[in-house]
């Protein structure tokens, strides 16, 4: 086990000794070869040959730089370029140059360098000075192309340059002159541009701005820029005012329109309106309202024939102010003495004056300043003078023109009424026990007139007077003649009358009537010969009123005896008596007075009725 042991560690230690021996020896041959002399390598050579030293370059341009690079032993395998020490190329063939592009450097001087290498390692350096300088420039900034300018406005023209002396400024479009903006400016940089309100509108425009020292140092926009039209102002209606601003219907109303243009344009207006009509032309009309009521409006259009504007204004059409007399209307002839009521309608609200006329000229005030309430209770003085031409004229005391008129007749009343009764006389020995009964009745003193033609037709040209005591006579009539008087009275001017017998049918009978005139008086005689018994009536009929005398008939004989015509002669003749009276005096008849007179009636057989009448 030793034995193998021993042997193991032999080969050990004569592997190590061959080893060590062969390290030996590398080292001695490598120190042998230190001690041999090497051939000595020549660096390159180098030589910028442009640009030239401390010559001037314009920022902005490319300066070219060249060298001239050789190796006497070997080769020149690569020559790199700097500026101020910062490398800007490397270049490993012929020729040796390359570009230095200036823009953005600084400017003064700077130092550019080559460095050559050659193939054994070598190298070599050559280096000289430049001076970067701003050439004399102008750079339109503003406008510079995508603007867009309106004509009339006021803009800025920019530039940049760095030229002592002045600049001109012009605006071409589509590449040649339109105008010269500023012929010699300062080179400030900027230039306050006012376009001119005309300038045609485009897209192709550009600034350019040239030096006057140089007039061939200039520059322009890059790329075009627009000019716009001025958009046009609108006209403004600043107000619209009518005058007046109420009105009653078919009135008028100025109209104003008053508007303002900021551009100058010239103005032209049309109008438009709810209701009525408009007369003119302009800022100034005239409207006149419709006849109805009601709130209308009248509207302006105010144009510079590019835009508009609208306004409008309201009038108010009121009913018209009136007032309107319903009583008198025109037909009432009204008596002295007596109290009548005034009315009226109306739609103001102030108080009135009510004044009396005779043929259109002012007689007397009949109130002065009442209220407008509709009526007023007048008692008609005495001492107005009867006739038919008086007028009642109703007038607003704030206004005048807001009046009425109605005509009106005054009369003097003068009332008959029969105080008494009588009967019929006895016409055929006996008494029948026949009662007329007189009733009140009220005539118009006026011209006593009438004309029965023979006909029994009356035709009435004026008032007539006459005594109408016996309407509504009831008259029982038996074996006597019966015999009915009519003092007719017909207040009817320019109607007819007319006299007729008929049944309680209404049909008239013939024949039964005898109608006999006078001057003064009318007498009516009923003859009843072959009619039965029953109830007829005796009817004086007009256009405008009827009226009728009932008479009842047992079926007696009538004997052809007739009243004497005393009681309508008498009492026409005293009527008219009384009429001459007032009309020739300034006494006579006057309300209140009581005038009394006896009327008889004499039959065929010398019997007498007496009557009793009073005149008030």
């Amino acid at each position: 086990m030793v034995a193998g042991l021993y042997k193991k560690m032999k080969r050990t230690y004569i592997y190590l000794s061959i080893t060590l021996f062969i390290l030996s020896l590398i080292i001695l041959i490598s120190c042998s070869k230190d001690n041999t002399t090497a051939p000595k390598n020549n660096p390159p050579s180098i030589s910028i040959t442009a640009p030239a030293d401390s010559t001037e370059h314009p920022i902005g341009t490319d300066i070219t730089i060249t060298a001239e690079a050789q190796d006497t032993d070997g080769k020149v395998s690569e020559v790199i370029f700097f500026f101020d020490g910062t490398e800007i190329s490397k270049v490993t063939d012929l020729p040796f140059n390359t570009i230095l592009n200036t823009t953005g450097k600084s400017e003064g001087f700077h130092t550019i360098s080559a460095e050559a290498k050659d193939d054994d390692s070598g190298t070599t350096w050559d280096s000289l000075t430049v001076k970067l300088f701003f050439p004399p420039n102008i750079t339109v900034t503003s406008p510079n192309g995508s603007e867009s300018w309106q004509a009339g406005s006021i803009k800025s023209v920019t530039w940049t340059d760095n030229i002592p002396g002045n600049v001109k400024i012009e605006l071409y479009k589509g590449g040649i002159q339109n105008s010269v903006i500023s012929a010699s400016t300062v080179s400030t940089g900027s230039y306050n541009w006012t376009i001119l309100s005309t300038q045609t509108p485009g897209t192709d425009y550009k600034i350019r701005i040239t030096s006057i020292d140089t007039p061939t140092l200039f520059d322009e926009s890059n790329a075009n820029f627009s000019i716009t039209e001025i958009p046009n102002n609108p006209p403004v209606i600043n107000s619209i005012t009518a005058n007046p601003n109420s009105v009653y219907p078919n009135g008028t109303s100025t109209i104003v329109c008053a508007a303002t243009d900021s551009d100058g344009d010239n103005i032209s207006y049309a109008w438009d309106k709810t209701g009525g009509s408009i007369t003119g032309t302009g800022s100034s009309v005239t409207w006149t309202a419709p006849a109805a009521t009601g709130t209308f409006y009248i509207k302006c259009t105010a144009t510079d024939g590019e835009d508009i504007d609208k306004d409008s204004v309201s009038v108010t059409v009121n009913e018209a102010p009136y007032i309107t007399i319903t009583a008198p209307n025109g037909t009432e002839s009204w008596s002295l003495s007596t109290t009548h009521t005034i009315t009226w309608s109306d739609n103001i609200s102030e108080n009135v004056n009510i004044k009396l006329y005779k043929g259109g000229i002012f007689n007397r005030d009949i109130a002065v300043s009442t209220a407008s309430d509709g009526n007023y209770d007048w008692t008609i003085p005495t001492d107005l003078i009867t006739d038919t031409d008086y007028s009642v004229k109703i007038e607003s005391i704030s206004d005048n023109a807001i009046n009425d008129e109605s005509s009106l007749s005054i009369h003097y009343d003068i009332n008959v009424k029969v105080v008494g009764s009588t009967y019929l006389p006895n016409m055929n020995g006996g008494t029948i026990g026949s009662e007329v009964v007189f009733v009140n009745k009220t005539f118009p003193m006026d011209t006593l007139k009438t004309n029965l033609d023979k006909d029994g037709i009356y035709d009435i040209n004026n008032l007539y007077l006459g005594m109408t005591g016996i309407d509504d006579v009831v008259s029982t009539v038996g074996d006597a003649t019966a015999t009915v008087f009519n003092a007719t009275n017909l207040i009817y001017g320019g109607t007819d009358a007319e006299f007729f017998l008929s049944n309680v049918k209404g049909e008239k009978i013939k024949g039964n009537m005898t109608i006999e005139k006078g001057d003064n008086y009318t007498t009516v005689l009923f003859n009843p010969n072959g009619l039965s018994k029953g109830v007829y009536f005796y009817t004086i009929q007009s256009k405008n009123d009827v009226k009728s005398v009932k008479i009842v008939y047992d079926g007696g004989v009538v004997n052809d005896a007739r009243p004497q015509k005393q009681l309508i002669n008498s009492v026409q003749r005293s009527l008219e008596e009384e009429v001459r009276s007032k009309e020739n005096t300034k006494g006579g008849i006057h309300p209140g007075d009581v005038h009394t007179w006896y009327v008889g009636i004499t039959s065929s057989d010398g019997s007498f009725a007496k009557f009793e009448d009073s005149l008030e």
